[in-house]
């Protein structure tokens, strides 16, 4: 009797902790599952944001081309992933949250989200899909004003003499000799007094612009048959700033004879002897004195950016070269201080002179015999020769480009 007792006790025994057994592996399965399924939706709703973000990248790149573009996207699907992204600027379309174009606007826009969308701003919404995740993306940019949109720009005063050719081309389409000649060759001043800009025998492929209050027949003068396609007066004088230079420990003076190699730094004065090569890298210089080439010296860029910074004077004595093997004026900038002074490249050869120089307090002087591939910037500039100027029309692309990214939500 108490053995059949007993074997009753253990079967019941048994029997709970079969049962305990099989809630508690029921309810770890549950919570498998439900950790699983958590994780799958992360996974997901992290793709999604991938694919919000990568149509953002889209339309900014949309933006460098075409400032104006609000064409939008519609269900683009990411090849690897499968993700698809969706960026409407309908505020009609409720399904979708839309972006905001308000770059000719007077005054701020709502957008999506009760976004305040400031004039000369661009709202983007861009909304990522992935399975069951869905994610959106938002950012506020803003485009710059061009820096480099003019092939010659003397805020004071243009002095062209010599028999002087300035047009264009486009340099993400192949080098200048390649490329079809193009008629952006623009040249402006700020000034509207009478003789700010001397033009003797130029062939101006582009538009000639003037101050607010200046006219063609005054501000203009012209000495022989000069050409341009358009003229023009500026409505505005939008300011120049200087560039701050970059300040490091000053390395002291240099003295290139040979070929010498020098690190991105601060430098005091630096002087190229005839026949000598100074190589710079990727990075930023600043010259605190004179820079000074002579006769056979040249400047080599082999890759970029370059930005140097000259605070004094330089001189580039004939057939000195700046040699930009990059081929591109972007790779190599020359900036200029805040004080007065005086960039000489009259003797400068025409050997890969693709450079731009943005220097609003100086003096800027060319020579002839030359051609010049970029965009260049002073308070005065003066050309005394048979030169040839090409400004790079990719260069306004690019500074449109510099779209400031204010917030992401």
């Amino acid at each position: 009797m108490k053995s059949n007792r007993r074997g009753g006790y253990l079967l019941v025994l048994t029997l709970f902790v079969m049962a305990a057994l099989f809630f508690f592996a029921l309810a770890f399965l549950r919570h498998f599952q439900s950790q699983k399924s958590l994780a799958q939706m992360h996974e997901q709703t992290l793709i999604a944001e991938e694919a919000a973000k990568a149509g953002l990248d889209a339309g900014l790149n949309e933006l460098r081309k075409d400032p104006s573009w609000k064409s939008g996207y519609r269900e683009v699907r990411l090849p690897h992933s499968g993700a698809i992204y969706t960026m409407s600027f309908d505020p009609a379309n409720a399904s979708v949250p839309h972006s905001t174009h308000n770059v000719g606007g007077s005054s701020s826009r709502t957008g999506s989200g009760a976004r305040v969308v400031p004039p000369g701003f661009i709202h983007l919404v861009c909304v990522g899909r992935y399975e069951k995740a869905r994610r959106t993306e938002e950012v506020l940019v803003t485009l710059l004003e061009p820096r480099f949109q003019h092939a010659l720009f003397g805020a004071g005063r243009v002095r062209l003499g010599g028999t002087i050719m300035i047009d264009s081309y486009d340099s993400t389409r192949g080098p200048y000799s390649t490329t079809n000649s193009g008629r952006r060759g623009n040249v402006s001043t700020y000034n509207s007094a009478p003789g700010s800009i001397y033009l003797s025998n130029v062939d101006i492929r582009g538009t000639l612009g003037v101050g607010p209050g200046g006219s063609e027949a005054l501000t203009v003068q012209k000495v022989g048959r000069p050409t341009y396609d358009r003229f023009e007066v500026s409505q505005s004088v939008r300011d120049l700033p200087v560039v701050p230079a970059p300040m490091g420990p000053n390395l002291g003076n240099v003295s290139v004879s040979g070929t010498r190699a020098l690190p991105p730094g601060t430098y005091s004065d630096v002087s190229l002897s005839s026949g000598s090569v100074l190589e710079l890298e990727k990075g930023d210089y600043v010259f605190t004195g004179r820079f000074d080439l002579v006769a056979q010296a040249r400047v080599r860029i082999k890759s970029g950016p370059v930005n140097l910074f000259l605070l004094s004077d330089m001189q580039a004595q004939s057939g000195s070269t700046f040699e930009n093997l990059t081929g591109l004026a972007k790779d190599f900038v020359i900036y200029g201080g805040s004080s007065p002074q005086q960039l000489s490249l009259q003797g400068l050869s025409s050997a890969h002179t693709h450079f731009n120089v943005y220097a609003p307090r100086a003096t800027l002087l060319f020579g002839g015999g030359t051609d010049f591939f970029g965009s260049f910037v002073a308070d005065a500039v003066e050309v005394n020769g048979n030169a040839r100027f090409h400004h790079d029309e990719s260069l306004v692309r690019d500074i449109k480009a510099e779209l400031l990214i204010r917030a992401y939500w």
